[in-house]
């Protein structure tokens, strides 16, 4: 993890990759340290830019933190987000989006809609369905989790971002020519 935090990416997945050989021979491939060890390796990958690879190594955690953990589990919610986060990074948007909801709707039913990892899936929900040009969805996720931070202490910056973000929305959706963004309260 230092190497990786050191910025020599190539050294630490060859670490990773090591450790994931090591543990899955001794621990097995669905125990929860060699699930932890190919997510690490997927997140080396990700950083090189090697993204059809890492989308293929989150897969597996999720699949395996699934079979060992169940569908709902901390860690398989985790793995699903990070595997949202990859394939947006490998362009495959609406697969994101759908990992996104995925996500969303977990945390949302196991924690409850004013917890900040739920605020956070709402705000990168609703980030995501901007770039997929879906404003007015994205506006009802943006606001949930303004909603959620104003009643959180010491979260007013993710409060402004969330208005900032709502604001932009709008504005940019009411250019000429363009269908004016329904309020999200509709």
């Amino acid at each position: 993890m230092l190497l990786e935090t050191q910025g020599t990416v190539e050294e630490a997945l060859i670490m990773f990759r090591q450790c994931l050989e090591s543990r899955t021979k001794s621990l097995g491939k669905e125990h929860f340290e060699t699930l932890a060890s190919r997510a690490a390796v997927a997140g080396c990958l990700l950083k090189m830019n090697q993204t059809e690879q890492a989308c293929e190594e989150y897969q597996k955690v999720v699949t395996g933190y699934i079979n060992s953990s169940g569908p709902s589990s901390p860690l398989t919610i985790k793995a699903m987000a990070d595997l949202g986060y990859c394939l947006m990074a490998a362009g495959k948007m609406n697969d994101a989006l759908e990992m996104y909801k995925k996500v969303t709707a977990l945390r949302l039913a196991k924690y409850g809609s004013s917890h900040p990892m739920v605020l956070k899936s709402f705000f990168d929900t609703g980030i995501l369905l901007v770039q997929l040009g879906q404003e007015n969805e994205a506006i009802k996720m943006l606001k949930a989790a303004e909603s959620g931070y104003s009643q959180v202490q010491g979260m007013e910056e993710h409060v402004a971002k969330c208005q900032g973000l709502i604001e932009y929305i709008k504005e940019q959706s009411t250019g000429e020519g363009e269908e004016e963004v329904k309020d999200a309260n509709e």
